[in-house]
C-alpha cells in the first residue's frame, strides 16, 4: 500500500525525525527507572528503558523503527516493543514511470500475449505523457557512494570490565606491579599427589580395624619404606541411607582386604577438615593415584518412580546417573577392570567389569560416553575440542545434587590439565568459560558463540547447531577477551555492519561510462524543459516569426525524445548492476522477491536472488543443468506456516524478518525474537561466514545473539572492525515487565 497507510487509523505523525509516519509499539516496558548510556562518541544520555539502535551516521542511540510488510503493519495480533512503519518504494519517479508499461509482464516468459502487449502499449503512451512532468528532475537515480564503498559501520563501544579477563591487567581494581608478576601464569587449583586423609587398616587380618589418618603423618612415619597404595571406593548416597552407613564402611574395608591394599579412600570419611571443599574439586587426583577403583552398590533402593531396584544392572545404572561417576571411571587405572560389589547381596562374588564394557552396562548415553572411555584407555585419540564437547554433553545429562551452580564444570575440570580457582559466585556458564580460558581448548568459546541453537530455549551447554555442523567445523576469526557478568563474553576482532530497518535507500551503482551514454542522458533529462520552453515561446509570440520558429523547433525536437523516453530510461538505468553500494536492508515479514526488487530498484530484472543456504529457512534445488538454484522459501509449506504464525506472535516469540544484502544481491528470510541491529562476522564454516545477528540493550551495553546467518566470504572485506563487544548467548529475558502501550497522540512534534 505504501503511502496509502497514512490514511489508516494505525498510523501516527511526528514532525521531527526521518520517518514522519509510523505505527507506535503496542507493548512498552513497565519501568520507571532512568538509565545512563554512553555512546561511542562519549556522549551521555539518560532515559527510560526502550528499544534502540546505534545510528551509523551519528553514533547515537536512536529509537528503533522497523519497516513491516502490510500483513504485519495492518495487524494488531503481532506484538512488538519497537515502532513500525510501512514499506516505501525509494526509486525515482521517472524510473517508476519508465518501468510501469511493462510492470504487468512476466519478465521470464518467452512470449507476450497480444492482450498484454496492447495493454502495455496503452500504458506506454500514458507514461510518456506523465514523464513530461518529472523527467527533468532525475533525482538520486544512481544512489550515493557511502563509506568508501563499504557497509555502514557499527559504532559500538563497550566501556565496562570483564569479570574474568584473559589478561590480568584488564581486571577491575588497582593491581600492583609485584602482584602482576606473581600472576603471569594461569591461576591453578593446587594438585595433590595423594589424598589428605585415608582409611588405613591397622590389622588387615581383623575386621573393623580401620583408622582415618592424615596421609602426611603416615608418610612422615614410614617414608619410602612402604609404597602408598590405596583403593578408591565409589558409591551413591541414594543407595546408602543413614541406616546403611555402617554396612558401607564394612563393605569398603572388605573390598580393600580383597585387593590386598593397606588403605582405602571413601568420600564419606576422607573429605573432612577445613579444606573439605577443596578436596571435592581434587577428587580426580585421588582417583588418578589409586591402585584400583571399586564401586559399592546398595541392595534394594528405589528409582525416581518409587519402584524397588532389584538387579545389579539396575543398581549400576542408578549409580551411573551421578555427575562424578565420569571421573571415577575414566581416570581409574588403565587396563584394569573395575570391581563392582553389592552390599547385602546373596552373591558375595564381586563383578569384574572391563572399562570398555562399562558404558553399555551403566550409562544411558553409551555411544557417546564409550568414546571417552576409549580415549582414556588409549584406544581412541580425541582432540581437545572433541574431548571437552563430549564430556560436557555427558556431564549435563547426569542428575546431581547442586552444591554450586558450576558443579558440572568443576567435574569437567578434573579431566583437564589447568584448573582455575573455584569462584562460588560463578554461574554454570561462567565456571565453564573460566575453565575454557585457562585451558587450551581449541577456541571452544569462540566456536560456541558462532552456533545457532536449534531451539531458542536451548541451554548453552547443548551444543546442537541449527545448520547441523559440528563445533570443530567452525573456524573462529575473533577472540574471547574476557568473561562478563550475566553470562556474557567479551569478543574482540569481529567485523560488523549495521542493518537499516527504518527504510530502504538508493543504492549506488557503477555504470560503464561513454560519451554516447552521457549525451543521451543530458538530452533525455532536458527534453521536457525544451518542450515547455518551446510551448511557452509559441504561446507568447504568435506574431514574432523568429521566436515562434525557435519555439516550434524546441517542441518538434523534444517530442520524439519524450516518446522514446520510457524505453531509453530503461536502457540507461537498467541492465545488470556492477559494484553496488553495500547495504544491509531489513524489514519484518515476507515479500516476494520481485516486489522487493521493484521497491529498491524500480523494476524487475531478476537482479536479486534468494540466498540458497543463508539461514535454516533458505531453500534451493538443482536445475536441469545441475546448477544450484535458490527458490522462494515460502514454497515450502513449513516455512509458509512459520510466516503465517509470526503474524500472530507476541513479544518473545520467534518472528519472521527479511535481510537484503545489496553487495551480494541476495535476500535471506530468517527467524528471530527481535530485529538484529547489526551482524558480526565471528567465524567461517563450509566456505561461508558465520554472521551473528545481535539486538541491543543500551542500558547495559549488551548485544544479544538473536540469529546466526551464513554470508558469502566476499562481504568480509567490506565490513569494518568492531570495538570489543559484550555478547550474551542467552535469550533476552531479563527486561522489565511488558504492558500494553498507553494511547499516544496521533500528531507529535518529535520522537522519543
Amino acid at each position: 500500500k505504501g503511502y496509502r497507510h497514512i490514511f489508516s487509523g494505525n498510523t501516527s505523525f511526528r514532525l521531527r525525525g526521518h520517518l514522519h509516519f509510523y505505527k507506535p509499539a503496542n507493548r512498552v516496558y513497565d519501568s520507571k527507572a532512568v538509565y545512563r548510556y554512553k555512546d561511542s562518541m562519549l556522549r551521555i544520555r539518560y532515559g527510560a528503558f526502550d528499544d534502540r539502535y546505534i545510528s551509523p551516521s551519528s553514533g547515537r542511540g536512536e529509537p528503533l523503527v522497523v519497516q513491516a510488510a502490510d500483513s504485519i503493519y495492518d495487524s494488531s495480533s503481532s506484538h512488538s516493543t519497537w515502532d513500525r512503519t510501512f514499506i516505501r518504494g525509494i526509486s525515482p519517479w521517472h524510473l517508476r514511470l519508465a518501468n510501469w508499461p511493462v510492470s504487468h509482464l512476466d519478465y521470464q516468459a518467452p512470449m507476450v500475449s497480444a492482450k498484454d502487449y496492447s495493454y502495455g502499449l496503452l500504458k506506454y503512451f500514458l507514461a510518456s505523457f506523465l514523464l513530461l512532468l518529472v523527467i527533468c528532475f532525475p533525482g538520486n537515480a544512481e544512489g550515493e557512494r557511502r563509506n568508501g564503498g563499504r557497509y555502514d559501520t557499527f559504532s559500538y563501544k563497550f566501556y565496562g570490565y570483564s569479570k574474568v579477563a584473559r589478561n590480568i591487567i584488564e581486571e577491575s581494581g588497582p593491581k600492583k606491579h609485584a602482584e602482576h608478576r606473581q600472576r603471569t601464569n594461569p591461576v591453578m587449583t593446587n594438585r595433590v599427589l595423594y589424598p589428605r586423609y585415608l582409611c588405613f587398616l591397622r590389622k588387615p587380618e581383623l575386621p573393623n580395624t580401620n583408622e582415618i589418618r592424615l596421609v602426611e603423618d603416615w608418610i612422615a612415619k614410614f617414608g619410602s619404606e612402604k609404597p602408598l597404595r590405596y583403593l578408591c571406593v565409589s558409591y551413591t548416597g541414594a543407595q546408602f541411607p543413614s541406616n546403611m552407613q555402617r554396612a558401607l564402611c564394612d563393605a569398603a574395608e572388605q573390598a580393600t582386604r580383597a585387593e590386598g591394599l593397606p588403605a582405602y579412600w571413601l568420600s564419606r570419611d576422607c573429605i573432612r577438615g577445613q579444606d573439605a571443599e577443596g578436596d571435592v574439586w581434587r577428587i580426580s587426583d585421588v582417583i588418578r593415584g589409586a591402585a584400583a577403583v571399586c564401586i559399592l552398590l546398595g541392595h534394594g533402593p528405589q528409582d525416581s518412580a518409587g519402584r524397588t531396584i532389584q538387579t545389579t544392572d539396575e543398581m549400576l545404572r542408578q549409580w551411573g546417573q551421578r555427575v562424578w561417576t565420569f571421573p571415577e571411571v575414566l581416570l581409574s587405572p588403565v587396563g584394569k577392570p573395575i570391581k563392582i560389589c553389592t552390599v547385602s547381596s546373596n552373591n558375595p562374588q564381586p563383578l569384574l567389569l572391563d572399562k570398555n564394557q562399562f558404558a553399555a552396562r551403566a550409562w544411558g548415553d553409551a555411544p557417546v560416553s564409550r568414546q571417552l572411555i576409549d580415549h582414556y584407555e588409549g584406544n581412541l585419540t580425541l582432540s581437545r575440542l572433541e574431548l571437552v564437547t563430549l564430556a560436557l554433553e555427558c556431564l549435563y545429562s547426569r542428575q546431581y545434587w547442586e552444591y554450586l551452580p558450576g558443579d558440572h564444570s568443576y567435574a569437567l575440570m578434573g579431566l583437564l590439565r589447568v584448573r582455575p580457582e573455584v569462584d562460588k559466585s560463578d554461574s554454570d556458564f561462567q565456571a565453564f568459560a573460566r575453565l575454557s580460558l585457562a585451558n587450551h581448548s581449541d577456541l571452544l568459546l569462540e566456536r560456541l558463540v558462532c552456533l545457532l541453537p536449534e531451539d531458542p530455549q536451548q541451554p548453552w551447554h547443548c551444543i546442537k547447531d541449527a545448520y547441523g555442523v559440528n563445533l570443530w567445523d567452525i573456524y573462529p576469526t575473533c577472540q574471547i577477551a574476557g568473561i562478563g557478568t550475566d553470562n556474557t563474553v567479551i569478543i574482540d576482532g569481529a567485523r560488523g555492519a549495521s542493518v537499516r530497518w527504518k527504510s530502504f535507500a538508493s543504492v549506488h551503482v557503477q555504470r560503464r561510462w561513454s560519451w554516447l551514454r552521457l549525451i543521451l542522458k543530458i538530452v533525455l533529462h532536458t527534453s521536457s524543459i525544451f518542450f515547455f520552453v518551446g510551448m511557452f515561446m509559441v504561446y507568447i509570440s504568435p506574431n514574432t516569426t523568429a521566436i515562434n520558429a525557435w519555439g516550434v523547433i524546441f517542441v518538434v525536437w523534444s517530442l520524439p525524445m519524450l516518446l522514446v523516453a520510457p524505453k531509453m530510461l530503461r536502457v540507461l538505468y537498467g541492465g545488470k548492476l556492477w559494484n553496488t553500494q553495500p547495504w544491509l536492508f531489513g524489514f519484518e515479514g515476507y515479500l516476494p522477491i520481485e516486489q522487493i526488487e521493484v521497491l529498491i530498484f524500480g523494476d524487475r530484472r531478476g537482479r536479486l536472488k534468494w540466498h540458497p543456504f543463508g539461514s535454516p529457512l533458505s531453500r534451493h534445488q538443482m536445475d536441469v543443468y545441475d546448477d544450484c538454484t535458490p527458490v522462494d522459501p515460502c514454497t515450502d509449506p513449513e516455512v509458509r506456516e512459520l510466516v503465517e504464525k509470526a503474524k500472530r506472535s507476541v513479544v518473545g516469540d520467534q518472528k519472521i524478518f527479511t535481510l537484503v544484502d545489496t553487495n551480494t544481491m541476495t535476500v535471506t528470510l530468517f527467524e528471530a525474537a527481535r530485529p538484529p541491529i547489526a551482524f558480526l562476522l565471528l567465524g567461517s564454516e563450509g566456505g561461508m561466514q558465520r554472521a551473528v545477528g545481535c539486538s541491543y540493550d543500551w542500558t547495559t551495553g549488551t548485544l544479544y545473539r538473536e540469529t546466526v546467518l551464513r554470508m558469502e566470504t566476499s562481504v568480509k572485506d567490506k565490513m569494518d572492525l568492531v570495538s570489543r563487544a559484550r555478547i550474551s548467548l542467552e535469550e533476552r529475558g531479563k527486561d522489565p515487565t511488558l504492558i500494553s502501550a498507553p494511547p499516544r497522540p496521533r500528531r507529535t512534534v518529535s520522537s522519543r
